[in-house]
C-alpha cells in the first residue's frame, strides 16, 4: 500500500516537473519567436530604408548634371527643427555629422508626413531636397552635398570637381523599432555616402582644338576669329588667363607630337590673317596663337585629360552619350532649332553628317558623329565636337562661345578606331570664342563618376 502511494507520489512529482519544463520551453520558444519576429521586422524595415536611400541617390545624381558644384554647395536652405538633438563632441574627418542632410535622431523620431510644431529653424548648406524630404515608395529621402578636403579651406566652394553626397532614406517601420531606440515614433533609417568626381576629359583650355597627325585647313577671307582670351557666356571679354586661339594635339612623342599639325595650321595662313588667331603666346610667337599642348596634357595633373588621346575611349564614350542625350538625332539638315539655353543646357547628339542652316541657337554639349557644315546665323554656347573628319563654317554671324573639338576618327573595321587627318574650312564671319564658363556648362552635363560608396551606421558614426 505504502509502496503504491510512493509510486503515485513520484509520478505526480514527475508530471509536475515535466509540465513546468514544457511550460518553460513554451515560454522560451514564445520569447524566441517574438525576438526573431522583432529582429526580422527591424531588418526588413532597415532594408526598406536602404532601398529608399539608394533610389534617392540615383535620382539626386540628375540634379548635379548641368549645375555648378560651388553654387550647389553654397545654397542655403531654412529647415524646421523639431528636437534638441545632441551633436557629437568627437567627430571624424570632414565633420561627418555636418554632412548629414538632417539629424539621424530627428529622422528616427519625427513623422515627416505629419510633423509636430517645430521648436525653431536652422540653416543647412548644400541641401538638394526639400526640407521635409522627397516621398518615395514607403518613405522619403533627404540628400545633401558637401565639399571634400580640396585644400582651399572653403567648404562652400569646389576647386577639384570632387564632392561628397549623402542620402538618408527614412522608412516608417513597425512598433518593434521603437524598443530599440527608446522612442514612441519609429522610423527605420539608412544613410549612404558617395564621393563623386566630375569627368573633366572635355575641360579643354582653348577655344578651338584639333586632334590629328596633320591638318588640312583652309582660311578664307579675313573675318574669322579664333580667340583664346576668356569670354563670358555672352561672348564678352573677361579677366583671366588667355589660352591658345588654336590648340593642336597628337600623342606621338616619337614624331614630335603635333608639330606637323601646328606647322600646317600656320603655313596655311596669309600674313594678314595672323591676327585673327589670338590668345596665349604660341609656338610661332604672339600671333598667330597656335600651340601644341599635347605634352601639357600628358604630364598634367588632371587624370581625365589624357582620355582624349585614345580614339577607342572617345567612341565608347560617344556611344554611351547617345543614351543620355536630350536630343538624339540622325544625320541631316537642321535649321531654326533651339538646342538648350545657358540656363537649361542640353546634350545634343547627331549620329551622321549634319548641316546647320538658318537662324538657330543652342547651349550645352553638341556632338556630331560625322561631318558638320555650319551655315547660317547660328550661335552655340558650350562645347561642339565634330568627329567625322570635316568641319566647314560658312555664311555670316556664326559664333561658338566655349570650345570646339574636331578630329577625324576612323573606323578600322575590327572594333577599333584611329585618328586620321581632319579637314577644316573657315569662311565668312566665323567666330570661335574661348569661354571657360561655356566649357564648364558642357562637361557639367556628364554623369559624375562614383569614386567610392559606403553605408554609414550608428556603430561607425554614433549619434
Amino acid at each position: 500500500m505504502n509502496r503504491a502511494q510512493d509510486q503515485r507520489g513520484v509520478a505526480l512529482l514527475t508530471t509536475v516537473v515535466c509540465s513546468a519544463l514544457f511550460m518553460l520551453l513554451g515560454l522560451s520558444l514564445t520569447f524566441s519567436s517574438l525576438t526573431e519576429f522583432k529582429m526580422s521586422t527591424e531588418f526588413a524595415a532597415r532594408e526598406q530604408a536602404l532601398l529608399i536611400a539608394d533610389a534617392g541617390f540615383n535620382l539626386t545624381q540628375g540634379i548635379l548634371r548641368g549645375n555648378n558644384l560651388s553654387d550647389l554647395l553654397s545654397t542655403v536652405t531654412q529647415v524646421d527643427q523639431y528636437l534638441n538633438f545632441p551633436v557629437p563632441t568627437e567627430r571624424t574627418a570632414l565633420e561627418y555629422f555636418d554632412r548629414n542632410p538632417l539629424s539621424p535622431v530627428e529622422a528616427i523620431q519625427i513623422d515627416f508626413a505629419n510633423p509636430p510644431t517645430p521648436i525653431g529653424t536652422r540653416m543647412v548648406n548644400g541641401l538638394l531636397t526639400a526640407p521635409e524630404g522627397i516621398p518615395i515608395g514607403t518613405g522619403r529621402y533627404f540628400a545633401r552635398l558637401s565639399d571634400n578636403d580640396d585644400g582651399d579651406g572653403d567648404w562652400l566652394s569646389d576647386t577639384d570637381s570632387v564632392v561628397i553626397l549623402r542620402v538618408m532614406g527614412v522608412h516608417r517601420a513597425s512598433a518593434a523599432e521603437g524598443s530599440v531606440y527608446g522612442t514612441t515614433t519609429q522610423n527605420a533609417i539608412a544613410i549612404i555616402e558617395t564621393t563623386l568626381r566630375r569627368d573633366t576629359t572635355f575641360n579643354f583650355e582653348g577655344g578651338f582644338t584639333v586632334y590629328g597627325p596633320n591638318l588640312d585647313v583652309t582660311y578664307n577671307g579675313n573675318t574669322f576669329d579664333l580667340d583664346g582670351r576668356p569670354h563670358d557666356l555672352n561672348g564678352t571679354l573677361m579677366a583671366g588667363t588667355p589660352q591658345p586661339g588654336l590648340t593642336v594635339l597628337n600623342n606621338n612623342p616619337g614624331m614630335a607630337d603635333a608639330a606637323f599639325t601646328a606647322n600646317s595650321a600656320f603655313s596655311a595662313l596669309a600674313g594678314m590673317q595672323y591676327d585673327n588667331i589670338v590668345g596665349e603666346t604660341g609656338d610661332f610667337g604672339d600671333e598667330p596663337s597656335i600651340m601644341d599642348k599635347t605634352d601639357d596634357i600628358r604630364t598634367g595633373s588632371d587624370p581625365d585629360a589624357a582620355n582624349i588621346f585614345d580614339p577607342n575611349w572617345l567612341m565608347s564614350f560617344v556611344n554611351r552619350l547617345s543614351s543620355i542625350a536630350h536630343n538624339n538625332l540622325p544625320g541631316g539638315t537642321y535649321g531654326g532649332v533651339t538646342w538648350g539655353t545657358p540656363n537649361r543646357p542640353e546634350i545634343t547628339f547627331i549620329d551622321g553628317n549634319a548641316i546647320l542652316e538658318e537662324n538657330g541657337t543652342g547651349a550645352g554639349l553638341l556632338v556630331v558623329n560625322g561631318t558638320l557644315n555650319y551655315n547660317g546665323a547660328f550661335t552655340y554656347t558650350g562645347m561642339v565636337f565634330i568627329l567625322g573628319g570635316e568641319f566647314t563654317m560658312s555664311g555670316a554671324n556664326k559664333t561658338i562661345i566655349g570650345g570646339t573639338f574636331t578630329a577625324n576618327v576612323m573606323d578600322n573595321q575590327d572594333g577599333t578606331f584611329s585618328y586620321g587627318v581632319p579637314k577644316i574650312i573657315l569662311n565668312g564671319n566665323s567666330n570661335f570664342l574661348y569661354s571657360p564658363q561655356g566649357i564648364a556648362l558642357a562637361y557639367s552635363l556628364l554623369p559624375m563618376k562614383v569614386l567610392n560608396w559606403r553605408e554609414t551606421t550608428r556603430e561607425l558614426e554614433p549619434y
